[in-house]
């Protein structure tokens, strides 16, 4: 997954799309196992360069492929570093007959690392009307179809933003007994969705999501210090990951969409101003993880 606060570090996303097969490393030509471990920060870097990254990238996931099927999945290709993205293209160009399948999702709008020229692309949809009907009846089974039709017209179809913005509604409003709030527009609507889950949680809970804000995903290990600072502790992410809001899974925490950081950044910023995000407190205490992160990495 590209994540935005790690955009500027070089072959951050390369480490987390390999990690399922680095033990592989071994069947891969020494010159390119070494500048993948290199780029990696399991050895010393090499001064070939890029190129060795990028063809190593290609023979680890070529050995993995004749063990079994290979898919990889990009999330945010938009935000992933860039000497991670020219290795991944590098790699997708040149595979042949390899049970390899690649899927790389971008938002529309946002400025690529790298050029995708030559790729197969498919422009994604809203759901049509109907379709949309039949996801809120499958995740949100109160919500009658007038109350529906009205969601799919202020999301544009938008499967998340549907399913997330009917969760935002009171029974009485799903069930069309109250006014539903003012169309707004889905990206707005659903940022807002988020905020108001997060405003019912504590304050020690919000407090740590506004310093994971900063972070952005990190090494739950990595954080203590940082949560610290503002007067709570990894237990206090707890309910967020209950409501759904991140994940903490291997010990690592993640935010389940992009949006949901955005949310608590911004409504933090706008709604407490002793809590904004862009206090010395947090940033310091945000600096003070990543190097952690970093050096957990290697």
């Amino acid at each position: 997954r590209g994540i935005e606060s790690e955009a500027g570090l070089s072959f951050a996303g390369l480490l987390e799309v390999t990690r399922p097969v680095a033990g592989l490393l071994t069947v891969v030509p020494e010159p390119q196992a070494d500048a993948l471990r290199g780029a990696l920060g399991l050895a010393a870097p090499v001064a070939a360069g890029r190129f060795l990254v990028a063809a190593g990238l290609l023979s680890l996931r070529a050995a993995a492929a004749e063990r079994s099927p290979v898919l990889v999945l990009v999330d945010d290709l938009h935000w992933v570093d860039q000497a991670s993205a020219q290795a991944l293209l590098f790699a997708v160009r040149r595979l042949r007959a390899d049970r390899v399948g690649v899927i790389m999702t971008i938002r529309r709008g946002e400025p690529l690392p790298v050029r995708i020229d030559g790729l197969p692309l498919v422009t994604l949809a809203g759901l049509a009307q109907e379709a949309a009907r039949a996801l809120l009846a499958a995740r949100a089974g109160d919500v009658t179809g007038q109350v529906a039709d009205r969601l799919h017209a202020a999301t544009g179809g938008n499967p998340l933003a549907l399913v997330e913005m009917a969760r935002s509604l009171t029974p009485s409003q799903r069930a069309g007994r109250d006014v539903l709030p003012e169309p707004l527009h889905p990206v707005a609507a659903l940022e807002t969705a988020y905020a108001g889950r997060v405003t019912v949680l504590g304050a020690r809970t919000q407090r740590a999501l506004l310093v994971l804000a900063a972070c952005g995903d990190a090494v739950v290990g990595s954080l203590g210090p940082a949560l610290a600072n503002r007067r709570c502790a990894v237990a206090d992410l707890s309910p967020a990951a209950d409501a759904g809001l991140i994940t903490i899974d291997g010990g690592r925490v993640s935010w389940r969409h992009p949006l949901v950081r955005s949310a608590v950044y911004y409504s933090a910023s706008s709604s407490r101003p002793s809590a904004r995000p862009a206090s010395p407190a947090s940033h310091a205490a945000s600096a003070a993880a990543s190097r952690r992160r970093a050096a957990s990495c290697g």
